[in-house]
């Protein structure tokens, strides 16, 4: 049985600064709302923009783990 990987997505409220970078690197997976980043979905997909966004947070807020087995994807530390 072949199963297609799937990504969970989530940010940190107590850390994200509203930079919005994520929704400038990935506005199909995240938008501001209330002064905070947040994913417009908890589960996508694997998608590059996803963890560019992750990766280029300034304050590392975005998580990026594997929903199978919450390994995690992004950022890499």
């Amino acid at each position: 049985m072949v199963t297609e990987e799937r990504w969970r997505i989530s940010v940190d409220k107590n850390v994200c600064q509203t930079t919005g970078m994520c929704v400038t690197l990935a506005a199909r997976h995240f938008e501001l709302r209330g002064g905070y980043s947040e994913p417009l979905e908890d589960e996508v997909e694997p998608d590059d923009d996803v963890i560019e966004a992750a990766e280029n947070c300034p304050v590392e807020a975005i998580r990026v783990t594997a929903v199978s087995d919450g390994r995690l994807i992004a950022p890499e530390y």
